[in-house]
């Protein structure tokens, strides 16, 4: 057989076995025991995600330009570290051999400048030693990023411990909606069956493990700590430690709706411990224990846990590990949404990269989804007023209404602060630090002008299933990420999209009917609006609907997507 074969595809042959033997002695160098195991995989034409999906548009004039984005894989477009495509979103999408090839060395554990992030960069290598790689619609591949919501509501700087129990009230309302959520994700995904731990893995999405690094410091299980400061834990993400178990659920949540398998690594001893003992929590198929950090800092842990991700693969310690191809790397807080019926598709450049990658010169593939932010919106705490800030709540009565009347919406909003919230009858919400900064109409209400400002944007509302709609980062004609045209550092993106209408946007300087630079996503009964971008946040304390956007797309609902095809499209 190989003395019939041509020389070309000889040559080629042993320039693949080569180059992976090589890759698995450096690996070996580093943590022991490596693997033979073959790399190679045949593609796979279905994963069965969408057998049972009808199909939901019934307008047939429009169903050729619909049936585009829910029907057919628009395909990826490479977005290079080092260059200005936002290629960034505190997770990736990689194959096992991947990452085994980029070792996390002792001296990277030991530098100073090591973060959070440094996990994300150093799996994506400097300029060009990887394939970095982006789903042309966001929706066939993004992360949510919940705790932006809690840090633009400055909810760790509220509370009855900061004399605001309007701010303990705001955040409740946070905390509620998402676990509305979670038990949403549970009904629909499940996760709480043991046997998920023994299951067999035939896809390539059932070999895939989501792996987020979780750090609360002893926090999240509220199991009998005596140290109950708000700020414990905090770490890096400026999240209360009440929202940390929260989000920790509703993470893995999301991946069991799609990955087969979960791991979760600490370095504090009792966050380990809350882990292991699983009381509240989801199934957790692996618990990644860092003992080896050079400082006791949570920014180290990041790149700790691509270090054990890497020792799990090479040493093949368990049998878990043994039937996993791929990892979801994500943070704790990141809601991951994918289409199902594109699903499978995702995982074409990683294979590709790995048959063909060797004899080009070992370059190999990474995808990293697209990170969207939950922001918070005037919709989501308008209906307080009528416990907080009654005389608002009545601002369609007549100029002359008597004081009778007003007394009377003040009588009702005690009861109601009384019977929903427990507040005693003393208490003045005027004389609540946040009254001003939510419900204030002067210089000083900067969460108002945040809250008005994203209420004004354009939404659009899609089904659970993410059929309806899309969000494209490259237009029909764009081969390409157009950053000089979207995303200019220091200056603000102009499109054609509108910032809509909110009351009378007090808080703009600008005509509420602009250009506006994002616009805002609700998905299914999520009760959170999602930001069709990564912006410059900061900007909206300032007056301006608009927001500075490195990375953005246009959510455009059926029959109206302006998606272009890239590669590895249908």
């Amino acid at each position: 057989m190989t003395a019939a074969m041509p020389r070309r595809a000889l040559l080629c042959c042993l320039s693949l076995a080569v180059a992976q033997q090589r890759r698995e002695l450096k690996a070996k160098a580093w943590f022991g025991k490596s693997n033979n195991r073959k790399q190679s995989v045949p593609l796979e034409q279905h994963d069965g995600a969408d057998a049972s999906e009808p199909y939901l548009v019934h307008d047939v004039a429009a169903t050729k330009q619909t049936a585009i984005t829910h029907q057919k894989f628009h395909g990826l477009y490479p977005c290079q570290i080092g260059t200005p495509c936002p290629s960034y979103s505190a997770a990736f999408l990689a194959s096992r051999l991947q990452v085994v090839d980029n070792a996390v060395t002792p001296n990277r554990m030991k530098r100073r400048n090591t973060n959070m992030e440094s996990a994300s960069y150093h799996m994506m290598g400097h300029r060009h030693a990887y394939d970095v790689w982006r789903t042309v619609d966001a929706f066939d591949y993004a992360v949510e990023h919940l705790s932006m919501y809690e840090r633009m509501m400055h909810a760790s700087k509220s509370g009855k411990d900061k004399g605001s129990a309007l701010g303990d009230v705001l955040y409740g309302t946070f905390v509620d909606n998402l676990a509305k959520y979670e038990k949403r994700l549970k009904e629909k995904c499940g996760g709480d069956d043991p046997a998920l731990r023994h299951q067999k893995r035939f896809t390539d999405a059932e070999r895939t493990v989501g792996v987020m690094p979780f750090y609360a410091a002893g926090k999240a299980g509220h199991d009998g700590h005596e140290d109950v400061d708000p700020m414990h834990g905090l770490g890096s993400g400026h999240t209360r430690y009440e929202s940390k178990a929260l989000y920790l659920n509703i993470t893995i949540r999301s991946i069991r709706c799609h990955f087969g398998a979960v791991a979760v690594s600490a370095l504090d001893p009792r966050d380990r411990a809350y882990l292991e003992k699983g009381v509240g929590l989801p199934i957790i198929d692996d618990v990644l224990w860092v003992d080896h950090l050079p400082v006791n800092k949570p920014s180290f842990l990041g790149v700790a846990t691509i270090r054990e991700i890497q020792q799990r693969w090479t040493n093949e310690s368990t049998a878990l590990w043994r039937s996993l191809d791929f990892v979801h790397y994500t943070e704790a807080d990141q809601i991951l949404h994918m289409r199902p019926r594109h699903r499978h598709k995702l995982y074409q450049v990683l294979k590709s990269s790995e048959k063909g990658g060797a004899w080009k010169g070992g370059k190999m593939s990474i995808l990293t989804p697209h990170r969207l932010n939950a922001i918070p919106r005037a919709q989501d705490v308008d209906f307080l007023r009528k416990a907080f800030d009654p005389p608002a709540y009545g601002s369609n009565l007549p100029e002359d209404v008597s004081e009778e009347v007003l007394r009377d919406l003040e009588s009702q909003a005690a009861v109601v602060r009384k019977e929903e919230y427990q507040l005693p009858s003393a208490y003045e919400p005027r004389r609540d630090p946040w009254h001003l900064l939510v419900f204030g109409t002067q210089r000083g209400a900067w969460v108002r002008r945040e809250l008005d400002g994203y209420g004004a944007k354009k939404t659009l509302e899609l089904d659970d299933e993410l059929r309806y709609g899309s969000c494209c980062y490259l237009r029909k004609g764009e081969t390409s990420y157009p950053y000089d045209e979207r995303g200019k550092r220091g200056g603000t993106r102009v499109d054609d999209s509108t910032a809509g209408t909110y009351l009378t946007n007090q808080w703009s300087n600008e005509d509420v009917d602009r250009p506006s630079p994002v616009e805002v996503v609700k998905i299914g009964d999520h009760a959170l609006g999602i930001l069709a971008g990564l912006c410059c946040h900061i900007c909206a304390r300032r007056g301006r609907l608009g927001r500075h956007c490195d990375n953005y797309c246009a959510p455009a609902a059926p029959g109206f997507e302006d998606c272009a095809v890239g590669e590895y499209a249908d």
